[in-house]
């Protein structure tokens, strides 16, 4: 049988949520309620799923999916200066620019009205793209099938025979 969330509860959640740095004391004087309501809401089952349900919301929003990353990376390198000319040829920049992602710099100059533009290079944002697509191999992957054994000694004599013949050296007895 599951019960409701107390409005109470439900405070007590949001205001930990929105700092979670700060300790339970001080949201116990912030609410205000008791130190053991805040205790024990913590502890509650329905509070917890709660709670990290609105982490991981959070999480879900800040964080762009791969497929959005790769959308982006796309829009950058498609983009052409000439998108960002008016007619008489001049460089423009507004809110309402189309793929204003790929614009790194713009600058205006105060005293001569002239204004630059400046791109994200096209080639850093294929090499991006190509990286999380692991398109490039960054180390040699060696897989060696080689048993491993486990080996108990019991005194320092044996311990310095099995060095050396860990280390290759000859002289060792078995």
């Amino acid at each position: 049988m599951t019960r409701d969330i107390s409005m109470l509860q439900q405070k007590i959640i949001e205001w930990r949520f929105e700092h979670p740095e700060k300790p339970k004391s001080d949201c116990a004087r912030a609410i205000p309620c008791s130190y053991s309501a805040v205790r024990n809401t913590t502890k509650n089952p329905q509070c917890a799923a709660l709670y990290k349900e609105l982490v991981q919301l959070t999480q879900t929003a800040k964080v762009l999916s791969v497929q959005e990353k790769r959308e982006i990376l796309a829009e950058v390198a498609r983009t052409d200066l000439t998108q960002f000319m008016d007619k008489e040829g001049q460089p423009v920049l507004t809110k309402d620019s189309k793929n204003k992602r790929a614009v790194s710099e713009y600058e205006v100059d105060p005293v001569l009205g002239r204004r630059k533009i400046k791109l994200v290079s096209k080639l850093d944002a294929i090499d991006l793209d190509n990286k999380m697509e692991n398109l490039y191999k960054t180390e040699a992957q060696v897989q060696v099938n080689a048993p491993t054994f486990n080996i108990l000694l019991m005194d320092a004599d044996s311990q310095a025979k099995l060095q050396k013949l860990i280390e290759g050296r000859r002289g060792c007895q078995p």
